[in-house]
């Protein structure tokens, strides 16, 4: 419909500040608001503060697994949801992300478009999750991985039609004309430049890409 925005409904289980909670928070920092109307649906709120972030950015937030009962109701609740008649669901995890494929295709009316970004390796996942995901994943319209770790992974008859792209990071994050308050806060001497990285050293997390741009 002309004038209408776009709405995107991006799902996850949890929002725990990894690698999908901060590509989720640079797109929701980056994207049209004129254009596009954001919308996350998560499962279990652990980090009440990526939400909180999320919607100062103009993303409407849906609990699904908020009250009692809310661990077994969030399917029929993510089913009320869809409703809502969005135009594409990005999926950010795998066993919400199954469910909602198929509940996206068992909605009578538009066929919204399903991506899915993968995260991590199919063998890091539940046997559970892992089958849902494999005989739901068909449904996808496109699917994203964010190494080719997590793409070779994949089941091959599937891994052939997946897109691997390699996220960055929001460059402006790191051009601060004024760095003496961080230099400050971290007991560091102000003028050598410095490098410090925090993260989860295990070989599924690509880590020579974090090294490179210092190199």
């Amino acid at each position: 419909m002309p004038g209408s925005r776009t709405k995107i409904l991006m799902i996850i289980k949890n929002g725990a500040f990894g690698g999908a909670e901060m590509i989720m928070l640079n797109f929701a920092r980056y994207h049209c608001r004129s254009e596009v109307e954001l919308h996350c649906a998560y499962v279990i709120e652990t980090h009440p503060d990526f939400i909180e972030q999320l919607r100062t950015l103009s993303v409407k937030c849906h609990n699904l697994g908020q009250g009692r009962g809310g661990h077994l109701l969030w399917p029929i609740r993510l089913y009320r949801l869809l409703g809502a008649s969005f135009d594409a669901i990005h999926i950010h995890s795998p066993l919400p992300g199954s469910v909602a494929r198929v509940l996206s295709r068992a909605r009578m009316g538009r066929r919204p478009i399903l991506v899915t970004t993968e995260h991590s390796l199919w063998s890091g996942y539940r046997p559970s999750t892992r089958l849902l995901n494999r005989f739901t994943v068909q449904f996808d319209d496109l699917v994203i991985s964010v190494s080719d770790d997590a793409t070779d992974s994949m089941p091959s008859r599937r891994a052939d039609a997946v897109r691997t792209m390699v996220h960055g990071v929001a460059l402006e994050d790191f051009r601060r004309s004024d760095r003496s308050g961080f230099y400050y806060d971290h007991s560091i001497a102000e003028g050598p430049i410095h490098f410090r990285a925090i993260g989860n050293f295990s070989s599924t997390k690509t880590t020579p890409c974090c090294w490179m741009p210092s190199l």
